[in-house]
C-alpha cells in the first residue's frame, strides 16, 4: 500500500491523468523486496532520477546512508572508511524515504519482507536532474537498475504544466512557435523594433502568476530541471551496461517515448518565450549538460534551446 504522504508529495498523479504511449510504468514504480539474513547489499544508490520509499512489513532492515553526494569515482569500488554513515534501523510499521542519487547500503539484520516504490517529487527535481546527468555516463554501475520506461512520467508532467498554463493564457502561448530561421544580420528598422516590443509585453507570463493559480506550480528552477530532462531526454538516457565479456545489454525504450521527446521539446520552446524567469535556470541548466556531454558521441547532437541564446528583455525584477 502506498503510504498516504508519498501519495501527497508524489508528481505520479498529475502525470498518470495525461499517460499515453505505453502508459504508466507501474512495475517500474512498485516493488516488493523479500531477503534472508545477513543479506548485505553493496553501496549504490536507487535507480536515478526517482525518490524512494519502503516500508518493512516483517522482519528488520538496517540502512547505511552515506552523508552527502555520489562521489565522482563511483560506488563500485567505494572506500567506506573515507566517508561518514547515518544508520537507520526500518522496523515493521516504519517507512523510509530517499531523495534521488541518495547513497546507502542495506544490511537484513532479520528474514524481512519489505514493500517501497518510486515517484518524482516537486521539491527533487533538482536532485532528479543532477543523478539523471551521471547515469547517461555511468548507466547502472553505480545503482540497482535502470528504469527508461518512467521518463513518460516527464513528458506527462511537462504536458501536465504546459496545458495548465495554455488555458490560462491560451492566446499569449499559442502565438508562440518556435522559431527555427537564422536571425538576419541585418539591424531592425526602429518602428519594427517598436512592434517587436510591444508583442513581446503583452507576450509576458509572469512566474508569480504561475505560482498563484497554478497548485504545486515547480519553482523556475525546478521548471527548467523538468524541462531540460523532458526536451533533452537522450542526455538522460542510461548508457548500455557492458559485461566483462564484451556483451552489451541495451534498455528496452517504447516507440511512443521517442515521438513524445518531439512534443516535449517544442512544448518547452513555447514556455521559455513567454515566460523570462525560465530562462536563466534554463541556461543554467543546458550549461550542465553540455559540460556532461563533453567527449561523448552526444556532445555535437546536443540542441540547447536557451543556451547562447541573448536574454529576453527584462521588465521586473520579479517575472
Amino acid at each position: 500500500m502506498i503510504p498516504p504522504f508519498w501519495q501527497r508529495l508524489s508528481l505520479d498523479s498529475l502525470a498518470g491523468q495525461l499517460i499515453t504511449g505505453p502508459g504508466f510504468p507501474h512495475d517500474d514504480m512498485r516493488w516488493n523486496l523479500c531477503a534472508t539474513a545477513p543479506a548485505l547489499t553493496r553501496p549504490h544508490y536507487d535507480t536515478a532520477k526517482l525518490a524512494t520509499w519502503v516500508h518493512t512489513l516483517r522482519g528488520a532492515k538496517l540502512w547505511f546512508v552515506m552523508d552527502g553526494e555520489v562521489p565522482e569515482d563511483g560506488m563500485c569500488n567505494l572506500d567506506v572508511t573515507k566517508h561518514t554513515f547515518k544508520y537507520v534501523l526500518v522496523e515493521p510499521g516504519a517507512v523510509l524515504t530517499m531523495k534521488p542519487g541518495t547513497p546507502h547500503a542495506v544490511f537484513n539484520i532479520t528474514d524481512c519482507l519489505a514493500e517501497g516504490g518510486h515517484g518524482l517529487l516537486l521539491s527533487a527535481l533538482e536532485s532528479s536532474f543532477h543523478i539523471g546527468l551521471r547515469e547517461h555516463t555511468k548507466g547502472n554501475e553505480d545503482t540497482n537498475t535502470a528504469h527508461v520506461g518512467t521518463e513518460n512520467i516527464l513528458h506527462s508532467l511537462t504536458a501536465h504544466y504546459y496545458l495548465e498554463i495554455l488555458a490560462l493564457y491560451p492566446k499569449t502561448l499559442s502565438q508562440q512557435e518556435p522559431n527555427n530561421e537564422e536571425e538576419s544580420p541585418d539591424e531592425p528598422k526602429e518602428e519594427e523594433y517598436e512592434e517587436a516590443t510591444e508583442k513581446t509585453v503583452s507576450s509576458i507570463i509572469y512566474h508569480a502568476e504561475l505560482q498563484a493559480k497554478i497548485t504545486r506550480c515547480p519553482s523556475p528552477m525546478q521548471f527548467a530541471c523538468l524541462l531540460c530532462m523532458a526536451a533533452h531526454a537522450l542526455a538522460f538516457e542510461p548508457v548500455p551496461v557492458e559485461e566483462e565479456d564484451g556483451t552489451v545489454h541495451q534498455y528496452e525504450c517504447p516507440e511512443a517515448i521517442y515521438d513524445m521527446r518531439k512534443i516535449s521539446h517544442m512544448r518547452a520552446e513555447k514556455l521559455l518565450a513567454c515566460v523570462p524567469a525560465l530562462w536563466q535556470p534554463m541556461q543554467d541548466c543546458e550549461e550542465r549538460i553540455r559540460n556532461s556531454l563533453k567527449g561523448t558521441a552526444l556532445q555535437d547532437e546536443f540542441q540547447p534551446l536557451a543556451l547562447d541564446l541573448p536574454e529576453p528583455m527584462e521588465l521586473d525584477s520579479d517575472l
